[in-house]
């Protein structure tokens, strides 16, 4: 598609990437970097919803036998996140936070110990166990677009951040007000 980086309107520094909702994403290649197995891992990112009611995908792995998929998304004002691979579910969160248009969010995901853990704008929407359930991504990474049902992210995305081997945050916290200084990566 045509995602580009905007200048309009972004979060921090010069620009956000946007997307228009209408076969825009980013597809990253497989690589080891995506295989969490049960460590910690950190999904972070800012998110800007730009309208329309359609069902919007932030994160998920391409799709792959045994290997995990992970949606972060919106759909009818709900924020959800999920995770399954081949076997089914293991993680589905649903929020009873209203989530509008034209404002930022701050979302994470992380993985501490057996634990799953949900943020938008550093509250804990929602926690559970996955005991050794590993995330393994495969074989490939979307950005913007859930490959199975075709749906497409609309709006703008900053900030976007994985960190392997890293459990962020557990609890509440607040998110930065500024842009990820080297040190904090």
């Amino acid at each position: 598609g045509n995602t580009h980086t905007d200048t309009t309107i972004k979060k921090f520094g010069t620009a956000a990437a946007q997307f228009d909702g209408t076969g825009d994403y980013l597809s990253i290649a497989d690589s080891t970097d995506w295989d969490f197995g049960t460590d910690a891992f950190t999904i972070d990112f800012w998110w800007y919803k730009d309208g329309g009611a359609n069902e919007r995908v932030l994160f998920t792995g391409n799709s792959a036998a045994n290997a995990t998929r992970i949606h972060i998304y919106e759909n009818g004002g709900t924020l959800y996140a999920d995770a399954y691979d081949s076997n089914g579910v293991y993680v589905n969160f649903g929020s009873t936070t209203s989530i509008t248009s034209d404002a930022w969010y701050h979302l994470a995901l992380v993985r501490s110990g057996t634990n799953v853990y949900f943020f938008n704008n550093g509250a804990l929407v929602a926690t559970t166990a996955v005991a050794s359930k590993p995330f393994n991504q495969g074989p490939g990474l979307d950005i913007g677009r859930n490959n199975w049902n075709g749906s497409y992210w609309q709006g703008y995305i900053d900030e976007f951040r994985i960190s392997k081997g890293i459990a962020r945050w557990t609890a509440a916290f607040n998110p930065y007000a500024e842009a990820y200084a080297h040190s904090r990566r």
